[in-house]
Parts: structure tokens; C-alpha cells; sequence
């Protein structure tokens, strides 16, 4: 699989959150694709949201924001911003920890509040860096990725 790839391609679609008392958080999807949010708490959502495609899909909010960088005629890569409908977002974006873990992938917290976090996907010694924005609103949910692989 060629990761840099998977990434460059990705989509979006419109999800919204709805906190429903004491139950827990529902996208808004048909009821036969209702997804409760894995957790309020960071770290719990991210290892849950890492390993399931059904929660990519159900907890990333369309359009997407992606940038990626292109290669220009000038010494530093141009960053293009673009906005993704779902069709156009291959799941995962996030590999499975077994896949993660035999292409040396590591997805690290690197800032978190109780509002706004981002992780970053990376393989060390590597340029492969992709940064993962999500924002808490009932549930965390992805709304953008940065692509900073050369």
C-alpha cells in the first residue's frame, strides 16, 4: 500500500452531533448506522477511532479539510488546501493498529484540551507525517488532516 497515497485522497460529508441526556452521543445517520461515541476522553476515542473504520465514517465531519503539499518549481513544497466531500475520503485514514504496527506507523497526542485535539500519524526516521485535527462537540470528531509528507 502506498501510504502517501492514502492520504492525498481523502472526502467528506456532513455529520452532526446530538447529545441526547443521559444517553451517549449519536451521529446523525440513518438509524441502521447509529455509531455511540467511544469515548469523551481523548486518548479512549483516538485508540477507538484508530482501529474502526464504521467510527472514521460515522465521527469525521464533512466536507474535510485536507491539505496536502505539492512539489513547485521553487525550493519549498506549496501547502494546497481543499475541502472533501465523503466521496472523495478513502477510509481508513487512520490505519488499523495490526497495519500500523507492521509498516512501523506510531499515532501519537500531541496537543489536547478538553475541546480541540490533534494527533499525529508518522513513521520515524521518515518524511511521512500526517496531523490529524478533531474537535469535541457531544463527540470528538475529525475535521481536518494536514499532510506533511515530502
Amino acid at each position: 500500500m502506498n501510504i502517501k497515497s492514502t492520504f492525498i485522497v481523502m472526502a467528506s460529508g456532513c455529520l452532526l452531533l446530538s447529545a441526547c441526556g443521559s444517553r451517549p452521543s449519536l451521529t446523525e445517520l440513518p438509524p441502521e448506522v447509529q455509531v455511540a461515541c467511544p469515548s469523551q476522553q481523548f486518548p479512549a476515542f483516538l485508540d477507538s477511532f484508530a482501529d474502526s473504520i464504521a467510527l472514521q465514517e460515522a465521527f469525521t465531519r464533512f466536507p474535510l479539510q485536507a491539505r496536502h503539499l505539492r512539489a513547485s518549481g521553487r525550493s519549498d513544497p506549496v501547502p494546497v488546501d481543499e475541502w472533501l466531500n465523503r466521496s472523495q475520503v478513502r477510509f481508513p485514514l487512520i490505519p488499523p493498529r495490526g497495519e500500523r504496527r507492521t509498516t512501523a506507523l506510531i499515532v501519537d497526542v500531541r496537543d489536547a484540551s478538553t475541546t480541540v485535539a490533534t494527533a499525529t500519524l508518522y513513521k520515524p526516521n521518515t518524511d511521512y507525517q500526517v496531523v490529524f485535527r478533531f474537535a469535541l462537540n457531544g463527540c470528538w470528531r475529525l475535521e481536518a488532516i494536514d499532510n506533511r509528507s515530502l
